[in-house]
Formats: C-alpha cells, sequence, structure tokens
C-alpha cells in the first residue's frame, strides 16, 4: 500500500511580492506599478498603524508568523518576499 502525503501549497516570492505590491498600493491609494520592489519600507510613508495592519494580514495570508522585526531585517518588497518564500 502506497502512502500520499498532502503537500501544502507553496507561496512564492513573486506571490509575496504581488500581494504585498496591491496591499501598498491599497493603502498609499497608488498604482501598483509605482511601487518599486527593492525601496525599504519605510520610504513608503506608511505609519505604523499601516505597518501593524501589514503584518497581521500578511501573516495571515500567507501562513508564515511574521513580526515587526521580519519587517526591519528584511526592509523592502523584495527582501521580506525572500524571506517569506523560505519559511
Amino acid at each position: 500500500m502506497t502512502t500520499v502525503e498532502t503537500l501544502e501549497p507553496t507561496i512564492t516570492a513573486e506571490d509575496v511580492q504581488q500581494w504585498l505590491a496591491e496591499y501598498i498600493a491599497d493603502v498609499l491609494e497608488i498604482s501598483e506599478s509605482a511601487i518599486d520592489f527593492d525601496t525599504p519600507f519605510h520610504q513608503f510613508g506608511l505609519d505604523s498603524s499601516a505597518v501593524v495592519g501589514l503584518v497581521a494580514d500578511l501573516s495571515e495570508w500567507s501562513g508564515v508568523a511574521i513580526g515587526i522585526k521580519s519587517i526591519r531585517k528584511n526592509n523592502s518588497i523584495h527582501a521580506l518576499s525572500q524571506f517569506i518564500a523560505a519559511k
């Protein structure tokens, strides 16, 4: 008898980048095309409550526990998406 393992869906860095771009564009009311994935998060002008919301929503969406420290250490869409995809 063969056992079949259920694999959890994999979130890619590109998935995370797209999610973050959509999220930030929505919060800032700008076009996604205006978002540079290498720009440090603090340069987007998100206030602290927006960052807390981003962390909570991204954690829920991705299934990866993310804290403010994760954003400080991975301070761009590109870096954070790589971090999450590696989890």
